[in-house]
């Protein structure tokens, strides 16, 4: 529908890599998850239109797979909820990216 899937592909990966940078500095933690968030929510669309697709036809294992392509669209909700949860203030702050990890809610 959207034309030209290698740009887009491209274009999130990139995307992808500049949320990893960000979320790897202190300092820029927070813009880094609010744009990991967004690209999960973004691409998430995509992954269930290749589910109903049943896969990426005439790819190599595992893209070629229609049950990996159905297992991707359920585990992005996890990521969703940590990307979500990294960027709240007292978490995207934090120097050690573990701090709290076993702490409940403040």
């Amino acid at each position: 529908v959207l034309g030209h899937a290698r740009g887009f592909v491209a274009v999130t990966g990139a995307a992808e890599l500049v949320a990893g940078a960000l979320l790897a500095v202190p300092r820029t933690r927070r813009a880094g998850a609010w744009l990991t968030f967004g690209l999960l929510v973004g691409v998430w669309p995509a992954n269930v239109q290749m589910a109903l697709d049943g896969g990426i036809a005439g790819a190599a294992f595992p893209l070629s797979s229609a049950t990996v392509a159905w297992a991707r669209v359920p585990l992005q909700v996890p990521l969703l909820v940590w990307a979500w949860r990294q960027t709240r203030p007292d978490r995207a702050c934090s120097a050690d990216p573990v701090a709290g990890a076993g702490q409940g809610r403040r």
